[in-house]
């Protein structure tokens, strides 16, 4: 199934990578697990075009994401990290990435905003705006890097960011 997944991410005019094995593991970016399960992904400047997350969501072993500088333009779905709980850096700078980062954070969604795990975040250099909600944050205890720069983000940092002493 990671297999397939990866196989259908959208590439601006043709796939400038040698993914002809059967096992992606052994795929240029892809790293796994001793079981098989994708665990990184690393395809910076690679030709992505518009929204990759639909097709990243079975892959939920997932802990090392980076597809910056590509041409990703979508926003970030409010349950993408449903099935990320295991991701501990997110790279996805310059891009064409778009939108506000707000969470609902009912009881029934407790589960949404970034995963406890995450470690490194980084959304520089894309148009997301509006104001950053706590509900982002309000799980990303263990946050040691975080980059916002070169957006067109308003209003101030949530107060939730002060408590991430490390950062």
């Amino acid at each position: 199934m990671d297999r397939n997944s990866l196989l259908s991410l959208p590439f601006g005019t043709s796939s400038p990578l040698n993914w002809s094995s059967n096992d992606c593991c052994n795929w240029e970016g892809i790293a796994c697990d001793p079981r098989g399960y994708v665990t990184h992904i690393s395809l910076p400047s690679k030709g992505f075009t518009g929204n990759i997350f639909p097709f990243l969501a079975n892959l939920t072993n997932l802990s090392y994401l980076n597809p910056s500088r590509n041409l990703l333009s979508s926003t970030l779905p409010t349950r993408l990290f449903l099935s990320f709980n295991q991701l501990t850096v997110l790279e996805l700078s310059s891009n064409y990435l778009s939108g506000y980062l707000s969470f609902n954070s009912s009881a029934n969604r407790s589960s949404e905003g970034l995963p406890a795990s995450i470690q490194v975040l980084d959304i520089s250099s894309n148009y997301f705006n509006e104001m950053i909600q706590s509900s982002f944050l309000q799980r990303a205890w263990n946050l040691t890097k975080l980059n916002l720069s070169n957006n067109n983000f308003t209003g101030s940092l949530p107060q939730s960011l002060m408590k991430y002493a490390q950062i």
